[in-house]
Order: C-alpha cells, then sequence, then structure tokens
C-alpha cells in the first residue's frame, strides 16, 4: 500500500525534474546563439572578400538554431547551431591557412557547446565532426588542392580572436556555473537527506509519545553502559518500573488522559535521573532505567523509594486530580545477567513480587524468584489442562449440628488429583485460576457438580 501511495509522488518529482533539466538547456541554447551572433556580427563589420559571405551564412543558420530553441525544438536546434559552426570554420580553414588558420580556435568552443547542450552522443558526434574536418582539411593541402596562405596580421584577425575568445570563454563561464549551481544544490540534497536519516533513526528509536528511548534503542543503550561499566569496574542495575492501576485511568478518562498522563510522568522520572542514568519506554505502562551502580544496594534503594515517590505524587489531568503509585523490580548485571532480554525478564519476576507484597514498592531479583515463576507457568499449564479434561474432583464434607447431631448441609470442596495419588492442594491452584480468568469455568463446573450431587441425594431420600 505504501509503495503505491509514494510512486505517483516520486515519479511526479522526477517528470518535473526533466522538465526544468530540459528547460535551462533550452535557455542556455538561447544564450550561446545570441553571444555567437553578436560575435558574427562583429567580425562582419571588419571581415573583407568571401570571408563576408561565410560568416552571412553562419549568421543565418545562428537564426534558425535560435528559432528551433524558441519553439521548443531543442535538439535540432543543437545540432544546427554546432553544424553550421562546424562547416563555417571548415570554410575559414579552406579559403585562408588550413590547419593553422585561426579558425580552428573555434573547434574547443563547439565542442564544449555540445557538452553543454546534449548528452554524449551529441558530444562525441561533435568530436568525431571536428577531427573529420581537420582530417578533410589535411588532406586537402597535402593533396594539393587547396592552396593555404597565411595572411599578415590585421586589426580584423585581432577582432576574429577576441570574439573566439569571447564566445568560448562565455560557454565555459556558464558551463562552470551550472557546475558550481549542480555541485551546491547537491550538497543541499545531501544535507537534507543526512537531516533525514537521522530524524527517521530518532524516530526509529524513540517512542512517539513520550519521547524516550524505545525498547530496541534500549537494547543498544544497555549494551553500551554494560559495556562502560565493565571497563569502570561497575554494576548496572535494571529497574523495572510498572505503573499501578493504570488501565482505570484509560477506561474512565480516556486513552487521550492516558497518554497525557504518561507524558507527564515520563518527563518527571527523566528529570529525577542523574548523568549516564537511563531511562526507557519499555512498552505501554512499563519503564525501564539503567543505573550504573558500585557494591551494595543502598544507592539503588534511594533512588527506588524516590521514583515511588515521584509516582505517587499528584497529576492534573484534564482538570482532574489523578494518583497513581508504580511498583519496580531491580536486577543487576552481571550478578543476574548480562543479556538484555533475559534481566528485563528477571527485573520483570521481581516487580510482580513488588507487586504480591502489596504494590507501591521494590523488591529485587533472586533465584527463588524465578524458580517460583517457572512452578507457576507449568503449574498454570497443567491446570488448563485439567480445566479442559474436567480432572477435577469434589469432596463433600458434612456440617453437623452439635445439640441435635444432625446434618444440617454438605460443602462442596475441590480437589486435583494427580496420577500418582498425589494432590495438588487448593492454595496452590485457586490463586492461580483466579488470576488467569480460569476460575469461572472452574467454578461452574462445580456448581453443576454440586447440583447433581444434590440432586442423586434427593433420589436417595435425603432432605
Amino acid at each position: 500500500m505504501a509503495s503505491s501511495k509514494f510512486s505517483p509522488v516520486i515519479a511526479s518529482q522526477t517528470v518535473a525534474s526533466n522538465d526544468a533539466f530540459i528547460e535551462i538547456r533550452r535557455f542556455r541554447l538561447m544564450q550561446i546563439c545570441v553571444v555567437t551572433a553578436i560575435g558574427l556580427i562583429a567580425s562582419l563589420l571588419v571581415a573583407r572578400g568571401f570571408t563576408v559571405h561565410i560568416f552571412s551564412v553562419g549568421l543565418f543558420f545562428l537564426v534558425v538554431a535560435l528559432a528551433f530553441a524558441f519553439k521548443h525544438r531543442s535538439l535540432l536546434s543543437a545540432y544546427t547551431l554546432i553544424g553550421a559552426m562546424a562547416l563555417m570554420l571548415f570554410a575559414l580553414q579552406v579559403t585562408g591557412a588550413g590547419l593553422f588558420d585561426l579558425s580552428v580556435l573555434g573547434y574547443p568552443g563547439l565542442l564544449i557547446f555540445s557538452a553543454i547542450l546534449g548528452g554524449v552522443g551529441l558530444f562525441l558526434s561533435v568530436l568525431g565532426f571536428v577531427i573529420t574536418l581537420c582530417v578533410s582539411v589535411a588532406w586537402l593541402t597535402l593533396s594539393g588542392t587547396i592552396v593555404p596562405h597565411v595572411p599578415t596580421a590585421s586589426w580584423a584577425h585581432l577582432v576574429f580572436i577576441v570574439v573566439i575568445f569571447v564566445v568560448t570563454g562565455f560557454s565555459v563561464y556558464i558551463l562552470v556555473r551550472d557546475i558550481k549551481r549542480l555541485m551546491l544544490s547537491l550538497q543541499q540534497e545531501n544535507a537534507k537527506v543526512q537531516q533525514s536519516q537521522v530524524e527517521l533513526q530518532h524516530i526509529a528509536h524513540h517512542d512517539p509519545l513520550t519521547r524516550l528511548p524505545n525498547r530496541f534503542y534500549g537494547e543498544v543503550l544497555f549494551v553500551q553502559c554494560l559495556a562502560e561499566c565493565q571497563r569502570n569496574k561497575q554494576n548496572l542495575a535494571l529497574l523495572f518500573v510498572d505503573l499501578d492501576n493504570f488501565k482505570p485511568v484509560n477506561d474512565v478518562l480516556g486513552h487521550a488522559a492516558g497518554d497525557l498522563l504518561l507524558e507527564k510522568l515520563a518527563l518527571r522520572l527523566k528529570n529525577t535521573l542523574q548523568e549516564k542514568q537511563y531511562i526507557i519506554r519499555f512498552g505501554g505502562d512499563e519503564f525501564l532505567i539503567l543505573v550504573p551502580t558500585q557494591e551494595g544496594s543502598e544507592q539503588l534503594n534511594v533512588l527506588a523509594e524516590t521514583l515511588i515517590k515521584q509516582c505517587e505524587k499528584e497529576f492534573e489531568i484534564l482538570q482532574n486530580q489523578i494518583v497513581i503509585s508504580a511498583s519496580i523490580g531491580i536486577a543487576c548485571a552481571p550478578k543476574d545477567g548480562t543479556n538484555f532480554k533475559q534481566l528485563c525478564r528477571r527485573a520483570d519476576i521481581a516487580m510482580y513480587q513488588a507487586k504480591q507484597n502489596g504494590r507501591n514498592t521494590y523488591h529485587y531479583y533472586d533465584e527463588n524468584l524465578e524458580k517460583a515463576s517457572d512452578d507457576k507457568f507449568k503449574l498454570l499449564q497443567l491446570l488448563r489442562a485439567a480445566q479442559t479434561t474436567r480432572q477435577f474432583e469434589l469432596y463433600y464434607q458434612p456440617m453437623v449440628n452439635l445439640d441435635s447431631h444432625a446434618i444440617t448441609t454438605v460443602e462442596a470442596l475441590l480437589r486435583w488429583p494427580q496420577a500418582d495419588g498425589s494432590m495438588i492442594p487448593p492454595v496452590q491452584f485457586i490463586p492461580l485460576a483466579e488470576s488467569s480468568g480460569l476460575i469461572i469455568e472452574i467454578g461452574r463446573w462445580v456448581i453443576e457438580e454440586a447440583c447433581l450431587f444434590c440432586a442423586a441425594q434427593r433420589r436417595l431420600g435425603f432432605s
């Protein structure tokens, strides 16, 4: 979809660039025709004999080339201009001093014209044509067909030389000026590309909402910080900050309020940190903080408490006073690992322990937490399978009236027997079922089974 949207734009920009280039070339062609025509008019004023006819014919074809350029037939105009000028110079050689005639000085100008006005094809064509003309003059001279004669010095020859130099110099000037403009344009485009690359890199590495480094760039910062800490013989602490009860803010006030809260909180937490301490938007309402630290946890304790206090401060969001809290898990490299993803996972485990401890507090990672987390995960998988295959059993415990010794009610107790005859106690799987949402299906099954049991007991005569 993206390529289909942008391809017409790119195509239109390319067409516009080509049109501008063609228009510049046409303008240069008209400039050269005018300057060369002025030079020929000046030469006509001092020319004598057959040279007048040669210059007149050349001037006529210059006017024709100018007309073609004015009618936007640039390629035909260029060939007319260069062809007429080449033949004019050839005629001057044949009627003058041959290969030693002053008109030879005009051939470099023709090559410059072809470089300005056309592509490689035109330039090579003109170069071959000029060489052919010079070879022809040499052959005609050596064969005796023409007899070169060296003219005596005169003011007319000085005018011819000045005209050739002016026309050639003007052509060189506009060629160099166009090259300079092109170089400047390329430099400006290169600067724009570099700026765009910087902006794109910033967008790719930063969260658009909080403008903090995102998870991808956070891993890069972690690697850099860890390498520096290893050189300085320091530890690198990773603090996993998760907001408590952030979802109600979005549910009640809307996501715009939630986004504004995250922006203000990110700025508040960032201003709390010191140099070489980094805060990262991990995702949602989760943040990571990288802190180089020495042995001992006192510095981290102070920082964690400060961060919690900052989160506790009241926020004014859309004319509402909002108070939240945060739970923080802390893992340290290299003690708890040196891999970014591994350390994030372990800090996340410690953070969930902080939530279980009552929220609005912090907790350090230790191996027992990970074992408990792994056990919990495995138990959850078994619990899902047990709920699907109905592995549970109900045990009914009678409740007896101590005065009448009569059974007044029966309490249904849920049990989870295992294949080896053991039981997983409810204190282990009931909280897990509640936190995972499986308790709803399990509760429905318990009610159905208890009702069936009661109906069966009534059929047996028990009331």
